[in-house]
């Protein structure tokens, strides 16, 4: 996928969950304020998320006790990106 389709979506379920309100002004999404992102701010936060994903899969691949600066980071960029269902965490 490419980062404006999906950025197109990502504004898609912003609209849709949080309601219509201008980039870089605040609602609410899962009882937590979230800001609505630009393009450039998306691309970074959806890099990180992935990074943290991959990390998070490593570490469960090699038995390892999962670090929970993964866990909360993967938590607050799903928040972030508006993410309904984690792909790893329940």
């Amino acid at each position: 996928m490419s980062s404006k389709t999906g950025y197109l979506s990502y504004l898609e379920r912003f609209n849709e969950l949080v309601g219509r309100v201008e980039v870089g002004q605040v609602g609410t999404f899962k009882g937590k304020l979230v800001k609505k992102l630009n393009a450039q701010s998306f691309e970074e936060l959806q890099i990180n998320y992935d990074g943290l994903l991959d990390e998070f899969r490593l570490m469960v691949s090699r038995s390892q006790t999962i670090d929970e600066r993964v866990m909360m980071g993967i938590r607050r960029a799903e928040l972030e990106l508006m993410i309904e269902q984690s792909p790893v965490l329940p």
